[in-house]
């Protein structure tokens, strides 16, 4: 377990493989009882949402479900406009809660739509690809895109939890899990030589996925020392962006369909590499 510690706030970050089976539990700790919103996509959650929902409404939650369709298409105003109708509709009010089960585009979609419906709901992350676990759960940034630009639209709103299961890789195809580990890299290119080290030493996936706590943990102690340093993005923080200036530009260049973030990511950071061995 890893703890956020920041100025306004603090949180947990649990990483333990079978730990979606302690939801309701550990969603106890943190909440008293009351009305949640599970948002997530229609390929996470035929697989995690009903074992999600039953376990919160066994430890007395009321949850009801939003569905939107996957892929980075889903994070946008439209689709945000969509799940505020669906939470007034349900009668949500500021005592009542969201989660977000799935991948970046849920987590971001979720954490804007709470920080922003009736001026604030807390939320918890439940990440369920690497990409999600290693980096977009954790720090406080939630956004939408919009024509001109990607994350155009956003808050900074912390969760009051994240919630990692490893054991959710394992649904992964090795495409998504791959894009996952150019966050991995990226986080260790940055500030974790000894990890840096240790990657290079096999480039198979399911080698790799064996140590998916440790690969996770040590990520996300990169994020959280750069998180807590500079919460809002105005100095260090800005090294976890490495890659991105180039990767934006390339997904928004094919419309956010032909290639996925942590892919445009991976050949940003190869190409700012490339510069910069150039010039040197």
């Amino acid at each position: 377990m890893l703890t956020i510690h920041l100025a306004n706030k603090s949180y947990d970050i649990i990483v333990k493989k079978g730990a979606l089976e302690t939801v309701g539990a550990w969603v106890s700790e943190i909440w008293s009882k009351r009305k949640i919103a599970l948002i997530s996509d229609e390929n996470v959650f035929p697989i995690y949402g009903r074992t999600v929902t039953q376990y919160l409404e066994w430890h007395g939650f009321e949850v009801v479900s939003h569905v939107v369709p996957a892929g980075e298409k889903s994070k946008s105003l439209g689709t945000a406009e969509e799940i505020y109708d669906f939470l007034t509709d349900e009668g949500f009010s500021r005592s009542d809660s969201l989660i977000g089960l799935g991948g970046g585009v849920i987590g971001d979609l979720t954490g804007f739509v709470a920080s922003t419906y009736m001026r604030g709901l807390s939320f918890i992350q439940i990440p369920t690809s690497l990409l999600a676990q290693v980096d977009s759960s954790i720090g406080g940034k939630t956004g939408v895109n919009c024509e001109k630009a990607k994350n155009l639209i956003g808050t900074f709103a912390q969760p009051d939890g994240v919630l990692i299961d490893p054991l959710t890789l394992e649904s992964l195809p090795e495409k998504r899990l791959s894009e996952g580990m150019a966050e991995v890299i990226k986080c260790a290119m940055i500030r974790d030589a000894d990890l840096w080290q240790e990657l290079q030493k096999t480039n198979r996936l399911e080698i790799l996925l064996g140590y998916s706590e440790n690969i996770i943990l040590r990520a996300l102690k990169v994020k959280k020392a750069l998180v807590e340093e500079d919460e809002f993005d105005q100095g260090q923080r800005l090294l976890l962006n490495f890659g991105h200036t180039i990767g934006h530009g390339l997904e928004a260049s094919q419309n956010y369909e032909m290639i996925s973030h942590g892919e445009a990511v991976a050949l940003g950071m190869v190409q700012m590499t490339g510069v910069t061995e150039k010039k040197h």
